[in-house]
């Protein structure tokens, strides 16, 4: 079979692929055809994964041949033989038949899932009289059903679900993928055509790791509304549904459609209906439909999470992720609905895109590239003209250039919007990957790493500089951009230099423990002596606070002005020499730690400082903290404009961006008193 060959696509032209009928057995036949957005007849669009196996199944297209890979060759075979896109038309239908018609076929789903989880706890092929009693019931109410079926099929009451060609939108078919600048321009109309489909059909894959058990236990969760706690003999009160039903549902929500970049668009923009409330999205695994599987998802997920902090009282716990992940895709589509019922008002903010590509570095992409225009096309569809925060002119969209010109570019677009420098919180990345800038984040790098920017755009109010942190208060940014996008000219002036730095804290090395302990000490009567020895440290709290402060941060308790609690300190002091202290009036032997741990400090310092970060001195006797990468010798440079001070290394005759740090005394415009009074000078920092 001969290969095809793609025609160029007209202005605002897409294609859109109707699947032709056939046996299970035959190759996928499909007709591709070009038509225009103006006028574009009606169509569904295919939310899918594309995986990382290579393009080896063949199918026809307008009778020549095309590859495809497995993933989305399961979900042509399977909406070949199954269609789902159109929902059925009930406009017609008799109240009574209608009634009738879903009652028998709720009966139906409801037994057939009450034995599908039942046979899941069992784990056997053996089924007993009462399964044996339900699988009867089945047969009865499915022949019921298909009877009233084939009669209001006759009548023309009640159509079913039309077995004719439709139309869909598939991106790796209807976008020639070997024309980068067709692609490109196809990104910039995505929104556009998923936003335009009549409904969405989402593909999670085929059935495998019970799925079919999980979509039995959201099915009963959507009829119930809840899932009722139960009383079990050897432990506490339980969701009703066996463990191995729940394990499903966590592996069905760990797919990998619920972290790619993509999916956050297409789902949020397809699949509105244009009158009520109702979602027309279907979520296909195997031969299992459900309906708002996210939106369940997010409603049984928040049951079960809760119900293990609390009887296994894990904190975050594995099931926190996975709801967590779930409800913020859900929220992005709520949001999406709120402004079409709001007529397109929306909530302005200065932050509004730098907090949705936060995201990124949790979400998956064949195409590094697509992590920044996936959810810069999102965001210009949620926010009316585009995101106050970004320039979208200034952003390249090219599939042949380079990963690292296109996130400089999205770099370029933030700054030039904002006239702020803040995204430079984001560049502190733990492995070489696809960019070599440092003024560049580097979105395929995952971060684990608990960034101070991440909190400032995350609490930004409307006004442009109201931050928790902001050294360089109501002043915008110097910035000049090489026009290759090689280089970033900031302006800013050096505050101090790192003199010391900690080990990284492991706590599950012990020795790295008692060395970390070590150098927090060391690092705290540094700092003593040097402040005895001079004058103006802007640092006015005791140094064993600002110490107490850096290892124990915590944003919410910062933001809402709590102070540490006093029995804290006592605990630090014991915690890094082990000297015999006082706690609650009961003087504490050297040897009782479990005192210490009952505070909550050393919880509190795990959770604040781990093996990403580093405590450091700076010459003057600044007590502050970076990331794992900083060195001695490097300089905290207050820039203009950026809302917490950064970590600069010279090197020849230029710079390189460390990352930020967080150096209590200067982080609310408290050093700007020394450029206005002469002692420090603005400089530019060429960053490479």
């Amino acid at each position: 079979m001969e290969e095809y060959e793609y025609t160029p696509l007209g202005e605002n032209e897409i294609r859109l692929l109707e699947i032709q009928p056939g046996p299970d057995s035959d190759i996928i036949s499909c007709r591709l055809q070009h038509v225009s957005l103006d006028g574009v007849p009606k169509y569904a669009a295919l939310s899918y994964t594309w995986g990382k196996d290579l393009a080896t199944h063949r199918i026809c297209v307008n009778g020549r041949g095309l590859s495809v890979n497995s993933n989305l060759n399961a979900a042509l075979q399977e909406l070949r033989s199954r269609p789902v896109w159109f929902v059925p038309d009930h406009e017609h239908a008799t109240d009574a038949k209608n009634d009738l018609f879903l009652g028998h076929l709720k009966r139906l789903e409801d037994t057939m899932d009450r034995v599908t989880i039942g046979l899941s706890e069992f784990g056997s092929s053996s089924i007993d009289g009462s399964l044996q009693q339900l699988l009867d019931s089945i047969g009865n109410i499915s022949k019921k059903v298909k009877a009233l079926q084939e009669a209001s099929a006759t009548k023309e009451e009640v159509p079913l679900a039309r077995h004719e060609s439709q139309f869909i939108w598939i991106d790796a078919i209807c976008i020639n993928q070997k024309d980068f600048q067709e692609r490109g321009e196809q990104v910039k109309l995505m929104r556009q055509i998923y936003r335009g489909a009549t409904s969405l059909t989402v593909w999670l894959g085929p059935e495998e790791n019970k799925s079919n058990v999980a979509f039995s236990l959201l099915r009963k969760f959507d009829r119930e509304g809840s899932l009722e706690l139960v009383h079990e003999d050897s432990g506490p009160r339980r969701l009703d549904a066996p463990e191995v039903a729940w394990l499903a549902v966590g592996l069905l929500f760990r797919r990998p459609w619920f972290t790619r970049s993509w999916i956050l668009q297409e789902y949020t923009l397809g699949g509105h209906c244009q009158t009520g409330d109702t979602d027309a999205i279907t979520f296909c695994c195997g031969k299992d439909r459900i309906f708002n599987l996210v939106k369940l998802g997010t409603g049984a997920l928040a049951q079960k999470h809760m119900q293990d902090a609390v009887i296994e009282d894990q904190g975050v716990s594995l099931w926190s992720q996975i709801y967590e992940n779930v409800a913020a895709i859900d929220a992005l589509r709520r949001k999406f609905f709120l402004k079409q019922r709001s007529n397109g008002a929306t909530h302005l903010n200065r932050y509004q895109l730098l907090p949705m590509i936060l995201m990124s570095r949790k979400v998956l992409a064949t195409d590094p590239r697509d992590k920044i225009y996936a959810f810069v096309g999102l965001a210009e569809e949620l926010f009316d003209g585009g995101p106050a925060d970004f320039l979208s002119t200034a952003l390249i969209i090219d599939y042949s250039a380079t990963v690292e010109d296109v996130y400089s570019s999205f770099v370029r677009g933030v700054v030039e919007a904002t006239n702020r420098l803040d995204i430079l919180g984001a560049c502190y990345r733990e492995q070489e990957g696809f960019v070599r800038r440092t003024w560049t984040p580097d979105w395929t790098i995952p971060v684990t790493v608990d960034m101070l920017v991440r909190e400032i755009v995350v609490s930004a109010k409307p006004e442009p500089h109201e931050f928790n942190y902001n050294p360089t208060p109501g002043i915008d940014c110097i910035a000049k951009f090489a026009p290759d996008l090689s280089t970033l000219t900031v302006t800013g002036f050096v505050w101090d230099q790192i003199v010391q730095k900690s080990s990284t804290l492991l706590p599950d090395d012990p020795a790295a423990v008692a060395g970390f302990r070590k150098d927090c000490y060391e690092i705290l009567s540094q700092a003593k002596e040097i402040r005895g020895a001079g004058e103006g440290n802007l640092q006015t709290e005791d140094p064993n606070s600002v110490l107490l402060k850096i290892m124990a941060w915590n944003r919410v308790r910062e933001r809402s002005g709590l102070l540490l609690p006093d029995a804290w300190l006592e605990s630090m002091r014991y915690w890094i020499k082990e000297e015999r202290i006082t706690i609650a009036g009961d003087e504490m032997s050297s040897n009782d730690m479990f005192t210490v741990v009952k505070t909550g400090f050393p919880a509190a310092v795990r959770e604040s400082i781990d093996y990403t970060h580093r405590v450091l001195l700076t010459s003057d006797g600044y007590i502050g903290r970076s990331n794992r990468s900083v060195k001695e010798k490097d300089i905290i440079c207050i820039l203009l404009g950026c809302a917490v001070p950064m970590v600069l290394r010279q090197v020849d005759s230029h710079y390189e961006l460390v990352g930020e740090a967080y150096v209590p005394g200067i982080m609310h415009g408290e050093a700007m008193a020394a450029l206005n009074g002469g002692e420090k000078v603005l400089q530019e920092f060429e960053l490479h």
